[in-house]
Order: structure tokens, then sequence, then C-alpha cells
């Protein structure tokens, strides 16, 4: 009986929590997503002061992969990637939206965690369908933080 009490309070914090945010974002709010509770292949959460919430996924193979799936509220986004790379001949990532052609961007500022050079605009139609984000490396040892989606409309 614990047990099954535990868990409708739970469900009832989530749905109430996910009912909250879908009637409360407006435009030029943000919703972060930290990179570290993606699906990582030959990549490491690595504790970094100097990052959101104090983790990054660290970058340091060209096979290292980073996916997962972010649900939105119906609208449109600006997704932009917070990286830190040592130098520029290794601050290249790609990212692919759903099954869209990859898009390469980079960091034009090292040594910290900065935006990316490009940003991706994509259209949420339907909050039942999560956005798939699939990060890889055009270049290695750099370190990714977080993903930023501001509502624009």
């Amino acid at each position: 009986m614990r047990n099954k009490l535990f868990m409708v309070i739970i469900c009832m914090i989530l749905l109430t929590g996910c009912k909250t945010a879908e009637t409360s974002l407006g435009i030029g709010d943000k919703v972060t997503v930290e990179l570290e509770t993606f699906t990582l292949t030959d990549a490491a959460v690595v504790t970094d002061s100097a990052a959101s919430g104090g983790k990054a996924v660290e970058i340091m193979y060209i096979t290292s992969k980073l996916k997962g799936e972010v649900k939105l509220p119906a609208g449109t986004y600006r997704l932009t990637v917070y990286e830190n790379a040592p130098d520029k001949s290794t601050d290249a990532i790609y990212i692919q939206i759903n099954n869209l052609t990859p898009l390469r961007m980079s960091v034009n500022a090292h040594g910290a965690y900065k935006p990316c050079d490009r940003t991706v605009t994509i259209s949420v139609v339907d909050e039942e369908i999560p956005v798939n984000v699939t990060i890889t490396p055009s270049e290695i040892q750099m370190r990714i933080d977080k993903l930023e989606f501001e509502k624009l409309e």
C-alpha cells in the first residue's frame, strides 16, 4: 500500500510539473537541457565547476555520440549548444535534429563555455512528439555543456 501511494504522489507531481511548464512557457523563455542526461557513446560525464550544473560531457573520440529526446510545448524555438574547447582545431561538432541533415557548428571563444557560432531553429507542432537530438564530433577534445531552447513564438 505504501509503495502504491508513493507512486501515485510521484505521478501527480510529474504530471503537474509538465502541465505547468506547458502553460507557462512564453516568448523569450528558455528550456535548458543538461547533456549528461543524454545517452552517451564513447563520451564521458566529467565534473567541471565552470559548466552549468557542475558537469559536462567530454568528447575524446571521433566515434563519440550524444543522443536524447526533448519534449517541448508547441512553438518555434532557437536551439543553442554550449561548449568549451581548448583551441580552434578541436571545437567543431555536428548536431542533428530528428532525421534532418546534421549541421556543423563550432565555438569561437576558447577556454570557457560559450554558445556555438550557429543555432538551429525548430518548430514543435505536437508537444507529445519528442524532438530527437544527436550530437557527434567533427573534431575531438572538447566539452559540451548544455542545450538551450529559446521560445521564439
